[in-house]
Protein backbone atom coordinates (compact mmCIF):
# COMPACT_ATOMS: atom_id res chain seq x y z
CA UNK A 1 0.00 0.00 0.00
CA UNK A 2 0.92 3.30 -0.93
CA UNK A 3 2.13 5.82 2.23
CA UNK A 4 0.75 9.13 1.03
CA UNK A 5 -2.42 9.63 -1.44
CA UNK A 6 -2.20 12.62 -3.13
CA UNK A 7 -5.61 13.49 -5.53
CA UNK A 8 -4.57 13.67 -9.41
CA UNK A 9 -4.54 17.46 -10.21
CA UNK A 10 -3.91 17.89 -13.98
CA UNK A 11 -1.94 21.36 -15.17
CA UNK A 12 -2.16 22.22 -19.25
CA UNK A 13 0.57 24.42 -19.77
CA UNK A 14 -0.09 25.78 -23.80
CA UNK A 15 3.17 27.59 -25.57
CA UNK A 16 2.24 31.30 -26.42
CA UNK A 17 3.35 30.85 -29.42
CA UNK A 18 0.62 27.63 -29.81
CA UNK A 19 3.87 25.60 -30.86
CA UNK A 20 3.69 23.19 -28.04
CA UNK A 21 1.50 22.21 -24.79
CA UNK A 22 2.62 20.72 -21.59
CA UNK A 23 0.18 17.97 -19.83
CA UNK A 24 1.48 18.14 -16.44
CA UNK A 25 -0.51 15.79 -13.72
CA UNK A 26 0.20 15.96 -10.12
CA UNK A 27 -0.37 13.07 -8.03
CA UNK A 28 -0.95 9.37 -8.86
CA UNK A 29 -1.79 8.04 -12.52
CA UNK A 30 -3.41 4.58 -11.96
CA UNK A 31 -5.91 2.59 -13.30
CA UNK A 32 -8.03 5.27 -10.88
CA UNK A 33 -7.30 8.36 -12.56
CA UNK A 34 -5.49 7.53 -16.19
CA UNK A 35 -9.32 8.23 -17.50
CA UNK A 36 -8.91 12.15 -17.05
CA UNK A 37 -5.85 11.80 -18.48
CA UNK A 38 -6.94 10.09 -21.47
CA UNK A 39 -9.20 12.33 -22.08
CA UNK A 40 -7.18 15.35 -21.45
CA UNK A 41 -4.90 14.27 -24.06
CA UNK A 42 -7.61 13.48 -26.60
CA UNK A 43 -9.08 16.83 -26.20
CA UNK A 44 -5.57 18.59 -26.71
CA UNK A 45 -5.56 16.70 -29.87
CA UNK A 46 -8.93 17.36 -30.72
CA UNK A 47 -7.98 20.97 -30.26
CA UNK A 48 -5.55 21.12 -32.65
CA UNK A 49 -2.05 20.71 -30.45
CA UNK A 50 0.51 18.64 -32.62
CA UNK A 51 2.94 18.63 -30.01
CA UNK A 52 2.32 17.84 -26.59
CA UNK A 53 4.89 17.32 -23.59
CA UNK A 54 4.04 14.66 -20.92
CA UNK A 55 5.82 16.25 -17.33
CA UNK A 56 6.49 13.49 -15.10
CA UNK A 57 8.08 15.43 -12.71
CA UNK A 58 4.82 15.79 -10.15
CA UNK A 59 3.75 12.35 -10.88
CA UNK A 60 4.45 9.95 -7.57
CA UNK A 61 2.95 7.07 -8.81
CA UNK A 62 2.38 5.36 -12.00
CA UNK A 63 1.65 1.92 -13.11
CA UNK A 64 0.82 -0.52 -15.99
CA UNK A 65 -2.35 1.53 -17.11
CA UNK A 66 -0.51 5.33 -17.08
CA UNK A 67 1.63 3.35 -19.15
CA UNK A 68 -1.03 2.31 -21.21
CA UNK A 69 -2.30 5.64 -21.41
CA UNK A 70 1.47 7.64 -22.67
CA UNK A 71 1.94 3.92 -24.86
CA UNK A 72 -1.83 5.16 -27.13
CA UNK A 73 -0.50 9.04 -26.99
CA UNK A 74 2.57 7.67 -28.74
CA UNK A 75 0.69 5.92 -31.42
CA UNK A 76 -1.12 9.15 -31.82
CA UNK A 77 1.67 11.15 -32.00
CA UNK A 78 3.12 9.32 -35.13
CA UNK A 79 1.03 10.72 -37.81
CA UNK A 80 2.75 13.23 -39.47
CA UNK A 81 3.86 16.63 -38.09
CA UNK A 82 3.07 15.32 -34.65
CA UNK A 83 5.32 14.76 -31.45
CA UNK A 84 4.78 13.29 -27.87
CA UNK A 85 7.61 13.53 -25.42
CA UNK A 86 8.25 13.39 -22.00
CA UNK A 87 9.58 15.58 -19.11
CA UNK A 88 11.78 13.33 -17.19
CA UNK A 89 11.63 13.67 -13.41
CA UNK A 90 9.42 11.27 -11.54
CA UNK A 91 10.90 8.13 -9.89
CA UNK A 92 7.94 6.42 -10.32
CA UNK A 93 7.36 7.30 -14.02
CA UNK A 94 10.86 6.16 -14.33
CA UNK A 95 10.58 2.63 -12.84
CA UNK A 96 7.65 1.81 -15.07
CA UNK A 97 9.07 2.45 -18.17
CA UNK A 98 12.32 0.93 -17.10
CA UNK A 99 10.93 -2.12 -16.08
CA UNK A 100 8.69 -2.48 -18.79
CA UNK A 101 11.48 -2.23 -21.37
CA UNK A 102 9.32 0.82 -22.84
CA UNK A 103 11.85 3.87 -21.38
CA UNK A 104 13.46 3.73 -25.31
CA UNK A 105 10.08 4.33 -26.90
CA UNK A 106 9.98 8.01 -26.07
CA UNK A 107 11.81 11.29 -26.53
CA UNK A 108 12.63 13.14 -23.76
CA UNK A 109 12.60 16.90 -23.76
CA UNK A 110 14.05 19.73 -21.25
CA UNK A 111 11.97 21.77 -18.94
Amino acid sequence: MRDEFLPLRIEVRPDPARERVVLAPRGEVDVETAAPVRLELAELRAAGWRHVVFDTRQVTFFDSTALRVLLEERRAAQAPGRSFSLIDGSPSVARALEISGLSPWFSRVPE
